[in-house]
């Protein structure tokens, strides 16, 4: 069982590796596309901003076409779709030509995963393969000043990981774009995702803990003090390593503080909300079935923790029972 638990740890690592391809800033959606122009305007103002939209549409390479999801972007492109590509790279921000495929769309068009400086046409635009992505969904990343878009990518700075809305509202109001009707901050769910990956440890530590204590009892009071000391040192260097996984907005300054508790709270309740009702696209179906798996994991290694717990806890058989009782009588003088 210990073996099992340290392999789904092993796999909740990688899983919230994978969620953090696609939680990479603050997203902000709108349900309408912005207005023509606004997007140039909006990145002169601040050029680390990212805009994308997603919409069907058709790839030709000589006398094959395909439907793919296409992500029209302005910017940088791994803030948009941020998994690392397993030939080639992703197109740089100044590359206008340059495109991105997943393995799905690349075998579908052209028969194969090798594509890398292949040509393609979308929408009478030639661009040139730099990356391909593993995916099993038709995909492709297609740079497009003019496109449709509902999307805006905030990097995740220093700054937006202290306080998200007070950033992203800083940014709206520096650069002109209007306010979103979804306000998205996915690196809050890799930060859970770390959490959820701590918990059975801590499962673990407990366990660890009460057997210490039992252990001291049965000691002077020396040896109990001294216990008391490790176990306690032990919890305060585990503290700030558990507390590390979450954002800092999420950490209070002070514990006692009732009125940071319920603004976080509401905080946490909207951006919970939100990322319930957006219109899901790709990166999101993919962040919500990380999400899952990553909760699956946890609760098999908490029942993982329970079966372990159960047999060390184990009462000894009725057999030994008896030659205690045996034991103890035979000590007993006439």
């Amino acid at each position: 069982m210990a073996a099992a638990l340290l392999l789904f740890a092993r796999a909740g690592w990688q899983n919230q590796k994978e969620i953090g391809w696609y939680c990479q800033g603050i997203s902000l959606r709108y349900a309408e596309p912005l207005a023509p122009g606004a997007a140039a305007a909006a990145q002169q103002k601040n050029p680390g901003l990212t805009f994308w939209c997603q919409q069907k549409t058709v790839l030709s390479a000589g006398n094959t076409t395909v439907e793919v999801a296409g992500l029209f972007y302005l910017g940088d492109a791994v803030l948009v779709w941020g998994q690392p590509c397993i030939k080639g790279a992703m197109p740089g921000p100044l590359e206008c030509r340059g495109c991105a495929l997943s393995t799905a769309a690349a075998d579908s068009l052209f028969g194969s995963e090798n594509v890398v400086g292949l040509e393609l046409v979308c929408e009478d635009t030639s661009y040139v393969v730099c990356g391909v992505f593993e995916s099993s969904v038709p995909m492709a990343l297609l740079p497009n000043a003019g496109a449709s878009f509902t999307a805006v990518e905030l990097p995740a700075t220093e700054q937006a990981r202290q306080n998200p809305d007070t950033w992203a509202a800083a940014v709206l109001r520096a650069t002109g774009l209007p306010e979103p009707d979804w306000r998205l901050c996915p690196f809050e769910w890799q930060g859970l995702a770390q959490f959820v990956i701590w918990l059975p440890f801590c499962f673990a530590a407990l366990l660890l803990v009460r057997a210490t204590f039992q252990a001291a009892v049965r000691r002077s009071a020396v040896c109990r003090d001294i216990l008391l000391f490790f176990v306690l040192l032990t919890l305060v260097i585990a503290l700030p390593v558990l507390l590390q996984s979450l954002p800092q907005w999420l950490i209070p300054t002070r514990w006692s503080d009732f009125a940071w508790w319920k603004q976080t709270f509401t905080q946490l309740t909207i951006h919970l909300l939100a990322w319930l009702r957006v219109p899901p696209v790709n990166r999101d179906v993919c962040v919500k079935t990380c999400l899952l798996l990553q909760l699956g994991m946890a609760a098999i290694q908490g029942a993982l923790c329970e079966m372990l717990r159960c047999s060390l806890t184990q009462p000894p058989a009725n057999g030994a029972n008896l030659e205690l009782l045996d034991n103890a009588a035979q000590e007993q003088p006439d």
